[in-house]
């Protein structure tokens, strides 16, 4: 066996020792540098996932306001239609009615004359009535004059109440024609239903920023706009043919009439420009005055 002296030991095992830390040391290395690498590649892909998110939300803002905007465009003129189609159809229907009742009297008029001529007597002169005819005859028109009397009182009520009523609401409609800026949040069902019963009003204009927050939505109005709801949405209540329909046309008008008479019952200085809100939602309180009334002082100054 030959022999290896200690001095050639060492010197190998220094060698192995060197390989081994060289390798250390590149492990190392290549730890780091895949280190470095994931944390870049995960740097890029969240960059990347940011990008695409807020190119997918300008993409979602950018179509879901504008099939907003076309929807309520598209209801508008589906009502104006369906409201000219109704008028078509009225007039259509009083034509008919006119002529009827007019061949119908065509037709009457020969009995008519017939029966005339049947409770005459030959010589042209009608029977003498008796004296007890004449003063159950003069009872009967002091009854009727009386009950005229009576009818004609309760009208008058009627009318002078109905006077009322018609001047306080035309005092409204000026105060809302003078709002400039008023926000309408409401349920989007709700506003589909406002613009449906609307738009065929000439002052209705169809808002051209409409937000939309999950089912709800924001909308800006003008005066004119407010007008138009307010005259629309209380004829559909008085006059409307379903019962739902017009229970949600007069919780309506009561909701838009409350905002305006707060702005009419409230002082507001002249240089006040703040935008009107109106909430249509029972779950909120509605608006209340953005200036408190300042307190009377109903103590005379002496002197």
């Amino acid at each position: 066996m030959p022999f290896v002296s200690n001095d050639l030991l060492q010197a190998l095992s220094r060698d192995v020792a060197a390989l081994r830390q060289q390798v250390a040391d590149q492990q190392h290395a290549i730890d780091q540098i895949q280190q470095a690498a994931t944390a870049a590649i995960n740097t890029g892909l969240n960059e990347i996932r940011e990008v695409v998110r807020r190119g997918l939300d300008k993409t979602r803002e950018s179509v879901s306001d504008p099939l907003v905007g076309i929807s309520t465009e598209l209801v508008a003129v589906r009502n104006g239609a369906q409201d000219l189609a109704r008028r078509t159809d009225q007039a259509q229907e009083e034509f008919v009615l006119a002529l009827r009742e007019l061949h119908a009297d065509v037709l009457q008029q020969p009995d008519r004359q017939a029966e005339d001529l049947e409770q005459q007597e030959p010589g042209g002169q009608q029977e003498p009535a008796t004296d007890a005819a004449d003063d159950g005859g003069e009872v009967e028109e002091v009854e009727e004059v009386e009950t005229d009397n009576e009818n004609d009182d309760a009208d008058m009520a009627a009318d002078e109440t109905e006077t009322a009523e018609a001047e306080e609401f035309y005092g409204l409609l000026k105060k809302a024609a003078g709002i400039s800026h008023a926000t309408v949040t409401a349920n989007r069902d709700t506003w589909a239903f406002l613009v449906e019963h609307t738009a065929g009003d000439r002052h209705f204009r169809v808002p051209g920023n409409v937000a939309a927050r999950g089912g709800t939505v924001d909308v800006e109005l003008a005066g004119p706009s407010l007008v138009a709801a307010m005259t629309a949405l209380r004829n559909v209540a008085r006059n409307g043919d379903d019962i739902g329909t017009r229970a949600i046309a007069e919780y309506l008008d009561d909701r838009i009439t409350q905002t305006v008479k707060t702005l009419t019952d409230t002082s507001r200085p002249a240089s006040a420009g703040e935008p009107v809100t109106l909430v249509i939602d029972d779950r909120l309180p509605p608006p209340g005055p953005a200036h408190p009334e300042p307190e009377q002082n109903d103590t005379e100054p002496a002197g």
